[in-house]
């Protein structure tokens, strides 16, 4: 008998292989294998039905898009699961009616398997692993959600997105985690630039993506080969601009490029200016890296990223004396959309250009890295085990 169910469970198993590969969407109503009895764990499904005062309305809409019994099946999966008071109220805002029952047309019915996706996650997480900054996976959609932690800490003023908070959380199940949601989460749909636009402070910003003709560019989902674009703009606020004296796109023009209007060129200074705040890196705050260089639009120009305990320093300068640096304002910052991010910088993000180095430490570098490779400069003759590789002139020992 024990045989027996060992191979029907491998038979299931093979069975859950085979769906899996050949389904291009894994939360589709498939089912692999569910509990058999033999245990008392309760599956996500299960556990969201037998709550119907909180859940009965989410069950109603997992029934609706066919992708209950996915979630009663075998898998590993967070759910970020809207109450029926926060889902009652979603529905009379965005579609004027108060019942899920009420949703029978075909693009109501795949808006709600969006949303359905869009609150799942392909594996458990627990809110251990909510940091300030992105979710380490994406959800079936394709997206990153977002944490933060600007009402205070600890996990009960944790915000999904910016947009709502925990009911509950780290409700274990058999099949994973659920957290309940004091509202439900807008699908991504618009583009960075959009986004940006209508939240309404980066008015200045944005007509200057529009000048220069970047404001297409980053509203863009693909790029010419096909793969999905990932941009992360850090933009000035119009009032972070009014701080430097600039109160209108022409200001900002005259600051930056004074007597050049050919702001689609792209040697003009304010077409640089702008290409210089975006990366095709994705990156939320707590993506930067600790001390390196992120390249930008602009070709052979990037940000300098520098961490420590306390803050991100963009740009720190490097005289040794009163050092400056561009910082994000935490609040106005990680704001997601369909293809990247963006953030609000401190101050104006200008160009950077790096300290001159001195050849020999920059050898010293190299040194420190390569050992025990033997490197030695004697009247700029470079040696390496006391064969010449390299001559230098005296003039050229500084870059």
């Amino acid at each position: 008998m024990k045989t027996k169910k060992i191979i029907n469970w491998l038979g299931g198993l093979c069975m859950f292989m085979l769906i899996l590969n050949s389904c291009n969407d894994p939360l589709d109503g498939t089912t692999f294998f569910t509990t058999d009895g033999e245990t008392t764990d309760m599956t996500i499904s299960e556990v969201l039905e037998a709550n119907p005062d909180k859940f009965s309305m989410y069950v109603e809409i997992l029934q609706k898009t066919e992708f209950y019994t996915a979630l009663r099946s075998y898998g590993s999966y967070t759910c970020l699961v809207p109450t029926n008071t926060a889902i009652k109220a979603f529905l009379e805002e965005r579609f004027n009616v108060s019942t899920v029952a009420e949703l029978t047309s075909e693009e109501q019915i795949e808006f709600l398997k969006i949303l359905v996706k869009f609150h799942t996650l392909p594996t458990s997480r627990t809110t251990s692993s909510f940091i300030e900054g992105r979710l380490a996976d994406t959800t079936y959609t394709g997206d990153y959600l977002t944490t933060s932690y600007l009402l205070g800490g600890g996990i009960a003023n944790v915000q999904i997105n910016k947009e709502v908070g925990l009911d509950q959380y780290d409700i274990r199940t058999n099949n994973g985690t659920i957290h309940a949601l004091t509202g439900v989460l807008n699908p991504f749909i618009d583009p960075v630039t959009v986004v940006m636009e209508k939240a309404g402070k980066h008015t200045i910003f944005i007509e200057a993506l529009k000048q220069t003709g970047y404001y297409d560019m980053f509203s863009q989902y693909f790029s010419e080969t096909g793969s999905k674009n990932n941009f992360t703009i850090l933009a000035e606020s119009d009032a972070v601009y009014a701080e430097a004296g600039i109160n209108s796109f022409q200001d900002l023009a005259d600051y930056i490029s004074p007597g050049d209007v050919n702001y689609t060129d792209e040697l003009n200074e304010l077409n640089r200016f702008m290409a210089y705040h975006a990366t095709e890196s994705f990156l939320y705050s707590a993506d930067f890296p600790e001390n390196s260089f992120i390249s930008t639009i602009l070709p052979k120009n990037a940000i300098k990223s520098f961490k420590t305990d306390k803050e991100l320093r963009i740009n720190e300068t490097e005289t040794g004396v009163d050092d400056t640096w561009t910082s994000l304002i935490s609040e106005d910052s990680n704001f997601p959309a369909k293809n990247g991010v963006y953030h609000t910088v401190d101050k104006l993000l200008t160009i950077f250009i790096p300290k001159a180095k001195h050849v020999s430490s920059i050898l010293e570098q190299v040194y420190q890295k390569y050992k025990p490779v033997k490197l030695v400069l004697i009247h700029g003759l470079i040696l390496q085990n006391s064969n010449r590789f390299g001559f230098f002139q005296q003039h050229e020992l500084e870059f």
